[in-house]
């Protein structure tokens, strides 16, 4: 199956994606395992009092609550989780395999009712703008698929 812009642009993504998870669920238990947790937490309430607009703040209080051990071993375990499904996401399109894009599209389009129902509780355009490009992401894929298929048939 050829390879074109919009596809590459997906890779690209899932590429990153998961690259940048892994790298920070190694940095999280590089913090959990060495005991230094107080060090993010120190960060984390020191940004509360350099933010100005409401919503950094809250965001700063509530990651200055959350760091502990546990947590951060969890976001770890999260992270990691998320980084290889998505680096297997993307191994798959790259090799071209017909089941990538569609666990992608599945995996993408599994996103679309939570981000829905957040956008439904707080309409901001950072969600509105992931909610349109999933959306775009599994619709072109699944052209893709039923492209392929009506070509193979």
């Amino acid at each position: 199956m050829r390879r074109d812009t919009g596809l590459f642009l997906i890779l690209g993504y899932k590429l990153l994606r998961g690259t940048l998870a892994l790298g920070a669920a190694a940095v999280l238990l590089g913090f959990g395992w060495s005991g230094r947790a107080a060090v993010l937490h120190a960060w984390a309430d020191g940004l509360r009092h350099h933010f100005t607009s409401h919503w950094s703040s809250a965001l700063a209080e509530s990651f200055a609550g959350a760091v502990t051990r546990r947590n951060l071993v969890l976001a770890a375990t999260a992270l990691t989780l998320d980084g290889i499904v998505v680096l297997v996401e993307g191994w798959a399109l790259w090799r071209g395999k017909r089941w990538g894009e569609w666990l992608v599209a599945l995996s993408t389009a599994a996103l679309v009712p939570f981000e829905a129902v957040e956008i439904w509780h707080h309409p901001r355009f950072g969600p509105v703008a992931l909610l349109l490009g999933n959306l775009a992401v599994v619709l072109y894929l699944l052209q893709r698929v039923v492209r392929a298929r009506a070509v193979n048939t």
